[in-house]
């Protein structure tokens, strides 16, 4: 049986697509990372389809940049200003094979070679990138980060990582992506499983830019720490991470054969762009959703309907919106940043079209004032549609 596709996924992460620290920094950049991690082979009828991955540039003014692949020039594209070019990458180069070509344990390693890198040519106006990878009907999106807004700490998000009885599903994992954007790069690393810390801190060392550590693990990830640290001669570095599944469905719990799946993909935000302030709201045609919180520090304190949780460095928070209808407000009382993750229920759990997905939210804090966002048709994508979050005294002048 064949399901639909997520439909909102491009579109939400599109509208969430700023991280503002500090520094007021956005998605818009001269340079970015991008990796094609494991993605389970979409159910088409007889062979399985396997995945590809297209990068969508855009920008608000014409601009110009080359897509490298392991270091060599892929093809220089030309960005018209609001106009989305797609770039299909080829697979053969860029794809991470994963846990379907490691059927027995968890899967970590190096990986070189397989680096996708994006520069805007001097002069040019800066750009945006998204990354939309497919199998089947299968897909996931993410906004890329420019380099410039890359930092030296993540904490991981996921989900419980469950499969749908179907045979070859049986070796989904939850995963997690670490790319190096310096030579000489050196990260350590805290795992939790299920929310539990698991194993001693371990450390990495990834040579060459470019370089990508690849993490794969039957159990949930979320909460997972990495960070650059030095490494005796050179400073800690920069370093992008994308985290999600190579194929579940949720909610979590085990159903009959045929429930549909999808991967997640999001590139993780740096926690010193985590907020205080967040607001939940429904995906149209959707009812269901699920939220998670996590916290960056011990000790805190968060509010959401009129409910107070405590958490430590690491521990999240899981609800949803039969517990908690949305929109949902969540508030760190003791200004301790946190970052709130929403995930959309398996098509077959839910009204509407759509499979799972997982979204990274940004602050209320990080709001902007103008976003471009790109839309996909590929992969039995049908209906597509926008959230919006804005205050009330914006509605008048608010335009699409």
């Amino acid at each position: 049986m064949r399901f639909l596709t997520n439909v909102f996924l491009a579109v939400l992460i599109s509208f969430v697509a700023v991280v503002a620290n500090s520094q007021d920094f956005s998605n818009k950049g001269r340079e970015f990372w991008v990796v094609f991690p494991p993605h389970q082979p979409g159910a088409s009828p007889g062979t399985p389809s396997l995945a590809d991955l297209s990068l969508y540039l855009t920008s608000d003014r014409n601009s110009a940049a080359t897509i490298y692949i392991n270091g060599v020039s892929f093809g220089r594209f030309t960005v018209t200003a609001n106009v989305t070019q797609e770039i299909v990458l080829p697979r053969a180069l860029t794809y991470i094979s994963g846990s379907e070509s490691a059927s027995t344990g968890n899967l970590l390693r190096i990986v070189s070679g397989k680096s996708i890198k994006v520069v805007v040519d001097p002069g040019m106006a800066p750009i945006v990138v998204y990354a939309h990878m497919y199998a089947g009907t299968r897909s996931a999106a993410s906004i890329i980060l420019p380099t410039s807004v890359l930092e030296k700490r993540y904490l991981v998000s996921s989900y419980k990582q469950t499969t749908n009885g179907i045979v070859e599903n049986e070796e989904a994992k939850s995963q997690f992506s670490v790319i190096a954007t310096d030579d000489n790069t050196k990260i350590r690393i805290t795992l939790r499983k299920n929310g539990v810390l698991s194993g001693s801190i371990y450390e990495v060392a990834l040579p060459k830019s470019g370089d990508i550590y690849q993490y794969q693990d039957d159990q949930d990830l979320t909460g997972s720490e990495i960070e650059s640290i030095p490494d005796g001669v050179n400073q800690c570095k920069r370093v992008a991470v994308f985290s999600g599944s190579s194929a579940l469905h949720i909610p979590d719990t085990e159903t009959a054969a045929g429930t549909s799946l999808d991967p997640l993909y999001q590139e993780c935000y740096p926690t010193n762009s985590w907020g205080l302030n967040y607001f939940i709201t429904p995906f149209r045609g959707k009812d269901k959703a699920i939220f998670r919180i996590i916290a960056q520090q011990d000790g805190t304190t968060i509010a959401y309907n009129n409910k107070i949780k405590t958490l430590n460095k690491g521990e999240f928070f899981e609800s949803n919106s039969l517990n908690d209808p949305l929109p949902v407000y969540i508030q760190s009382l003791n200004k301790k940043p946190i970052s709130v993750t929403q995930f959309a229920y398996t098509q077959i759990q839910d009204q509407g079209v759509g499979d799972p997905e997982m979204i990274i939210q940004n602050a209320i804090e990080q709001n902007i004032k103008d976003v471009t966002v790109f839309l996909s048709p590929k992969k039995a994508i049908i209906d597509q549609n926008i959230n919006v979050i804005i205050k009330n005294e914006g509605i008048s002048s608010f335009k699409i």
